[in-house]
């Protein structure tokens, strides 16, 4: 079972509540978008693992918006505000993951052109 599926989730959240967390996270969060940053993420394996992973990412302030977290394609893709360093703030991204207990990698620049 994932670090999620271990603490007993009784209900996973419905596609509306995760819009409705993802359009907050857009207007909570205040600066200049700068660069994409997608990660890969291992152990997300259902709704609410996705739902962990998204909470987790979206409550750092490097964060400006979450374009998309997934657990079938096991990756989350995030927008960091201009006034932090892409390798800073993907590293954050990174730990934020890890503390919820997923492995995460940051998926190079030149690798991001293979996924599409």
């Amino acid at each position: 079972a994932t670090p999620c599926c271990q603490a007993g989730s009784a209900t996973k959240p419905s596609r509306n509540s995760a819009r409705v967390a993802r359009a907050s996270v857009e207007m909570r969060h205040h600066g200049e978008p700068g660069s994409a940053v997608m990660l890969k993420v291992e152990g997300m394996t259902c709704g609410s693992c996705e739902t962990t992973v998204f909470n987790a990412v979206s409550a750092r302030p490097e964060v400006v918006n979450v374009l998309s977290c997934s657990h079938v394609k096991g990756e989350v893709e995030v927008v960091l505000t201009s006034q932090v360093p892409e390798h800073t703030g993907a590293e954050s991204v990174r730990q934020a993951v890890e503390e919820v207990g997923f492995v995460a990698t940051v998926v190079p620049v030149t690798a991001k052109s293979s996924l599409v």
